[in-house]
């Protein structure tokens, strides 16, 4: 991918004054200084990814990296004064009159990846990972396809309770079967007619309930949980300085030059769930429920429904166990790097005979570094079970088929 650059220019202007007066008061002396303070920032990036948004709709990370320094200062008002001991003139000077002591420069950029930060951030995002890992267990998504699991239920319960009824209409054939031709007619037609308005339409309502289930489990869908930390890593120095002069004037002050670094780092991602089974076990179920309709007359309609039955069953069960996995993951660092003066204080002097004073805050540079980029993040899958899935203890099959077995012994006979 190509990258683009931009720079952006920022400037400061310190100004510094100063005045003489006389001991009579009249103005014997007026300076103006101007000391410009530059900054220029810029910012690399990659170029906007193209077809961002089918990125994001598969779950992947459509954040490009970039990079970029930035450049702040703060130069604040001051003053200072005093009254010479030979002529008792009055010398003051204001504006920004630490100049002398920061310069016009900025302090350099730490652009490198602080190895405390990141591995406290590391530590921080594990824990989190574990616990969502213990508690997380899915959202709308998820209730959705519980909600339609539900739909699935009512009649797939319903079969099996019919199912008992359609057996012993079997065995009733067995009953007639040395009867008359018209009585035998009859059952068939019963059995008939117990299929197509018992069983069958119980069938198609489960079709229906799996054709909703099919667009639930779409290939966008999914449940997302965002996951994040951080962690801060500071260190710092502290330069002292003797009889450096503040402004215009010979004004000798000591002062402290405080120089701290903060370095930051973070992880932002997502993670998704979806259920273990695909869209595609659906379609594995083997029979539907046309099937059933030539196996009626050869006397084996009970085969269809145990097919049926189970397949379904077993499918469904298998959307209980949910699987975890991570989306994307981001690494984000900020370094930041402020030189400040601080403690500013004026040497007494004799010349001034002890009228001096000096009245600054100090100033304030600042260097700021960012970087993105995409990450792995190495972890492993995790699976969970969905909570409130309908129970399907009720599917007795190995009864089901003990009775199907039953059936087909004695009509055999």
């Amino acid at each position: 991918m190509s990258t683009i650059t931009e720079s952006f220019r920022k400037t400061w202007d310190q100004t510094s004054y100063a005045k003489t007066y006389s001991s009579s008061g009249v103005l014997t002396n007026n300076q103006t200084s101007v000391q410009t303070l530059v900054g220029t920032s810029q910012v690399t990036k990659e170029v906007a990814r193209r077809r961002w948004r089918v990125l994001i709709a598969h779950g992947l990370s459509a954040t490009t990296p970039l990079s970029g320094t930035k450049y702040d200062a703060e130069c604040p008002f001051g003053d200072a004064g005093g009254v010479l001991t030979s002529t008792k003139d009055h010398k003051i000077m204001y504006g920004d009159i630490g100049r002398n002591l920061t310069g016009s420069s900025f302090p350099s950029p730490v652009t490198s990846l602080s190895s405390a930060a990141d591995n406290k951030a590391r530590s921080r995002l594990l824990s989190r990972y574990l616990e969502i890992r213990n508690t997380w267990r899915g959202g709308n998504f998820l209730a959705e396809i519980r909600e339609t699991i539900h739909m699935i239920k009512h009649p797939l319960d319903s079969i099996y309770r019919r199912s008992w009824d359609y057996v012993g209409k079997l065995n009733r054939l067995r009953n007639v079967s040395k009867q008359r031709d018209f009585d035998l007619l009859k059952h068939l037609s019963d059995l008939w007619l117990s299929y197509i308005f018992g069983i069958k339409p119980l069938a198609d309502d489960v079709s229906d309930g799996l054709t909703a289930l099919r667009k639930v489990l779409g290939p966008y869908k999914r449940d997302t949980k965002f996951i994040k930390a951080s962690a801060t890593d500071r260190s710092g120095s502290v330069t002292h300085k003797e009889g450096e002069n503040v402004g215009l004037y010979v004004f000798p002050v000591s002062f402290d030059t405080v120089k701290t670094t903060v370095s930051t780092v973070k992880y932002y991602g997502e993670l998704r769930a979806r259920p273990s089974q695909t869209e595609a076990a659906i379609e594995q179920f083997g029979v539907t429920p046309f099937d059933a309709i030539p196996a009626v007359w050869e006397a084996v309609p009970f085969s269809f429904v145990v097919d049926y039955f189970a397949n379904v069953a077993e499918v469904l069960d298998g959307y209980r166990l949910c699987e975890a996995d991570c989306m994307w993951m981001n690494q984000g660092v900020r370094n930041i790097v402020t030189s400040k003066q601080a403690s500013v204080k004026l040497k007494p002097q004799a010349s001034y005979g002890g009228t001096d004073y000096v009245n600054y805050s100090g100033s304030r540079r600042e260097v700021r570094f960012v970087q993105r980029q995409g990450v792995e993040f190495p972890h492993p899958n995790f699976y969970f079970k969905m909570p409130g899935f309908p129970s399907l203890k009720w599917l007795n099959l190995t009864a089901l088929f003990e009775q199907y077995n039953y059936a087909m012994k004695h009509l055999k006979k």
